[in-house]
């Protein structure tokens, strides 16, 4: 059976949650019947359907960089706005048929006018903003706090701290000590906003949570289960080099060159819990962590851009389209020898 793409099911919870929002109106109004609850489903449908044109299909890269309150704002208006509209045209065409009259003869009737200034209309209006403005709001707050973080706070599932299995990945900007005293501190935190907003794409397509980020790198984790594939984290590195290439014209003339930067993937146990009453987050505790950090450090050391472990390995295997290369040996504090390898895309 095939599995669903990140888009995909971000898709269908946006339409649910869209057709619920519909079906809950008619429970507002004093004629509850077959009419108000077919058009609340079509209204629903509609708009979460322009909802997911904008969030997922096109999903703007100039949109998405506007400020929380602006972009909140922003698209408040604009699905309040298509919903309004929606509502109007749905009604109109669905109290037309009832009243045996085409669109033309109900508006010259002077229904569509008493439904605007005496009827359910304005209520609708509101309706439709509340609801929109609730789920815009909710919706980029969970983005902002990171894949899934908000409700796994509202369900508490770390509440209590459980032990787990995890694959965890580091991207590291190349050069970053040099490149701060070139650019200077500003241009610098420019530099790194704009280089984890390109690569960000690349990591949600391929199921990644971002879980932290530390300086000039950014931590990935997946959950280490049946679902989850190597080539999801060599993508994800991949991937993220495709959109800063694609990106090249922008940062040469912005910064004056082209980021580069390298990755490590590991596996293994840690606890993951929440910590703090202010400021709540969902921390991972474990070697496998600064583990990982090693291994990304030691692209340097072979000069490769991407090293995979051999823990990882051995659970997960690697797409036929790829080859493992063997780089060498990576020492954790002494404890013990891990041998990493590289992906090389075969010819």
């Amino acid at each position: 059976m095939r599995t669903l793409s990140k888009k995909q099911k971000d898709a269908i919870v946006i339409m649910t949650i869209g057709v619920m929002f519909g079906l809950v109106y008619p429970l507002f109004v004093d004629h509850l019947a077959k009419g108000p609850m077919i058009n609340g489903l079509i209204i629903g449908l509609l708009g979460s359907g322009f909802i997911v044109l904008n969030e997922i299909v096109f999903n703007l890269k100039r949109i998405r960089q506007l400020k929380f309150r602006n972009l909140v704002l922003y698209k408040t208006l604009i699905y309040s706005f298509f919903l309004s509209i929606t509502v109007l045209v749905v009604v109109v065409i669905s109290r037309s048929i009832e009243e045996h009259m085409t669109v033309s003869e109900f508006i010259d009737s002077g229904k569509l006018h008493y439904f605007i200034y005496e009827d359910d209309y304005l209520f609708i209006v509101l309706y439709a903003l509340i609801a929109t403005s609730i789920f815009i709001f909710t919706y980029q707050i969970s983005r902002k706090m990171g894949q899934g973080v908000l409700w796994e706070f509202i369900t508490g599932k770390f509440h209590q701290p459980k032990e787990g299995e995890y694959i965890f990945m580091y991207l590291d900007l190349k050069n970053s000590t040099k490149i701060a005293e070139t650019l200077g501190d500003l241009e610098y935190n420019k530099l790194l906003n704009k280089f984890f907003f390109d690569i960000t794409e690349s990591i949600t397509k391929n199921y990644g949570k971002i879980y932290r980020y530390v300086g000039d790198e950014v931590c990935i984790t997946w959950k280490a289960n049946r679902k989850f594939k190597l080539n999801q984290a060599i993508n994800t590195y991949y991937g993220a080099k495709e959109a800063i290439a694609s990106d090249h014209k922008s940062f040469e003339r912005q910064f004056g060159f082209v980021p580069e930067f390298t990755g490590g993937i590991h596996y293994g146990k840690v606890v993951v819990g929440e910590i703090g009453e202010i400021k709540s987050q969902i921390c991972f505790i474990g070697d496998v962590l600064h583990e990982t950090s090693l291994i990304e450090k030691a692209c340097r050391q072979f000069d490769s851009k991407l090293l995979i472990s051999q823990a990882l390995t051995n659970f997960y295997s690697i797409d036929p389209s790829m080859s493992l290369l063997e780089r060498g040996q990576v020492e954790f504090n002494g404890k013990e020898k891990q041998i990493v390898y590289e992906p090389i895309k075969n010819a």
